[in-house]
């Protein structure tokens, strides 16, 4: 499954994140955004600071993934922040460069640079460079990364890629299509223009209830043990290769995802399961075996308005892996790529308080409880973040 038709373009749903808003950090630009009495540029700084207090211990099951955002928020951390310009050439072409500051590399790197043209307003557009992929009912952000991000984008706490995503809006029906790099995902990465992702969501209202849709393909996974990121958080999808010496996966992997929002007695309530499999060979100079990897997750979360600029929110994350080795030498290969305690499930309970201090100001406060060990560890942080805009 290493090789693929133009066809399966198709088979990947991606969708334009319905949480939008000048905390959203998506680069996904919907159609009510395009108001055309806003101003033709606009350059921001958007200030995120995070402080975290508390145990920062990876999870027992995702030791192999290095996790550099949870390490970086023992001191003040300001990785989200951007300073972006933005530009409206035409009534339907818009473009977006942003940067932000790379702690591992110690330089501004790219967060996002990227041009849409809105083909048919309000119903097609077209989207290119680098961006966060849409996704159906994107879950809102908190200040640490969810299990699912973790695992997904390697322990990177956002995601963003380089590609093309074709948009589609209908009334109650939002699609979008991407085809892009696989920057995000850990071992995915393809040279050159080579497709190493493709993503495609799905949004669909039904009265007050949304729908969402998401499903991803991998043609091709190459990476350095069965989770391994790459260690830095603007240029996701790890190692395009692997060393001789350690275990590598070879092969392929897809992922889907179904979510639901609603709305009950003023409360807010989102719901997400997803799983992923990946499937090929493991190898190393201890042999080569057949690999098939599962990992299901579970978010649940309920937020509602406490007082006049106040919210709250409670989440819960399951994550559950699998590793099926088969073959000569599999249990020597399972130690050597650190997934011989696969049975061990994530699972962490969160909540949240939201003040929105002023028009582009908002704090939040973070409590997390990671259950999956017999000692629970407990996590708290600080979140501040206010937009300045630098033009008149």
């Amino acid at each position: 499954m290493t090789h693929f038709l133009p066809t399966r373009a198709l088979a990947i749903l991606s969708l334009l994140a319905s949480s939008s808003g000048s905390w959203a950090h998506d680069g996904v630009v919907h159609d009510d955004d395009a108001d055309s009495a806003a101003p033709a540029q606009q350059l921001t700084l958007d200030l995120d600071l995070r402080q975290g207090r508390g145990s920062h211990t990876t999870p027992a099951a995702l030791t192999q993934i290095d996790h550099p955002a949870a390490a970086s928020l023992r001191e003040l951390n300001a990785d989200r922040s951007t300073l972006g310009w933005q530009a409206r050439w035409l009534p339907g072409l818009q473009t977006q460069w942003a940067l932000s500051y790379d702690r591992e590399r110690e330089q501004l790197a790219n967060d996002q640079a990227w041009l849409r043209w809105a083909a048919i307003p309000g119903t097609l557009a077209l989207q290119a460079g680098r961006f966060s992929p849409a996704q159906a009912l994107a879950a809102d952000e908190w200040g640490r990364s969810s299990l699912r991000d973790t695992l997904l984008t390697g322990g990177h706490d956002h995601w963003h890629d380089s590609g093309l995503a074709l948009q589609l809006q209908q009334p109650g029906r939002r699609l979008t299509v991407s085809a892009l790099r696989g920057e995000s995902n850990p071992g995915t990465r393809r040279s050159g223009a080579q497709t190493g992702l493709w993503l495609l969501a799905l949004e669909q209202d039904i009265g007050p209830l949304q729908l969402g849709l998401t499903a991803a393909d991998t043609p091709r996974v190459t990476r350095q043990n069965a989770l391994a990121g790459d260690g830095h958080s603007h240029s996701h999808g790890g190692a395009s290769g692997c060393q001789t010496t350690l275990a590598c996966l070879n092969g392929d992997g897809q992922w889907l995802e179904l979510a639901a929002r609603g709305q009950l007695y003023g409360v807010t309530l989102r719901g997400a399961a997803g799983s992923r499999r990946e499937q090929g060979k493991l190898s190393s100079p201890t042999g080569k075996v057949d690999y098939d990897g599962r990992a299901d997750w579970l978010a649940l979360e309920a937020s509602a308005p406490l007082v006049a600029g106040v919210d709250g929110s409670v989440r819960y994350e399951r994550l559950r892996l699998q590793h099926t080795l088969t073959g000569a030498n599999a249990a020597i290969l399972a130690k050597e790529a650190g997934i011989t305690s696969s049975q061990h499930q994530p699972e962490v309970l969160g909540v949240r308080l939201r003040w929105q201090a002023a028009k582009n100001q908002q704090w939040s406060l973070e409590w997390q409880e990671d259950q999956t060990d017999p000692r629970s560890r407990e996590r708290w942080l600080l979140r501040w973040q206010h937009q300045f805009s630098l033009l008149p």
